[in-house]
């Protein structure tokens, strides 16, 4: 699609581990049908082999254990704006539709697109050369996100 710039994915465990990205659990127990953690794909790959957890259905072999503590899939898609944004300054140079805070000599506000993950870096998303019309910093970017339940998979012990 146009002016989509970037995607990000995370996966929602039920597993009984509290990393931070879930504050509304009142209790983090694995098998429970409820949302303990969200991983990235990095992470998820890199998890070690999960053994059998009690008030689990019957033990699985390593890839279904790990995949069966997926409950929920986290979706964030950036865009940006079709056109560039006219560039400000008193000599017409300067793009500062989005900013990262690290402009001189005065920093403006850290204006990158953010999602319930973090923060997306979209600086390759456009013209690396700050002179360019078509620099990053030139346009808007608008962040969609959506959470989805994999409900089949949170009723199946039931």
């Amino acid at each position: 699609a146009d002016n989509v710039v970037q995607m990000r994915v995370a996966y929602g465990l039920d597993d009984g581990v509290n990393n931070g990205s879930v504050a509304y659990v009142a209790a983090y127990t694995a098998c429970d049908g409820v949302v303990d953690r969200f991983v990235d794909a990095a992470t998820f790959n890199a998890l070690p082999a999960v053994p059998p957890l009690p008030n689990c259905v019957a033990p699985k072999t390593v890839w279904q254990t790990k995949w069966e503590s997926v409950i929920a899939v986290r979706v964030a898609v950036v865009a940006r704006s079709a056109l560039a944004e006219k560039p400000s300054g008193i000599d017409g140079t300067k793009c500062d539709a989005t900013t990262d805070g690290t402009e001189a000599p005065t920093p403006g506000p850290d204006l990158r697109p953010r999602w319930v993950g973090g923060l997306i870096d979209v600086s390759a998303s456009g013209d690396p050369s700050p002179a360019s019309p078509l620099y990053w910093k030139c346009y808007r970017y608008r962040v969609f996100e959506t959470t989805v339940p994999l409900r089949n998979w949170i009723w199946r012990s039931s």
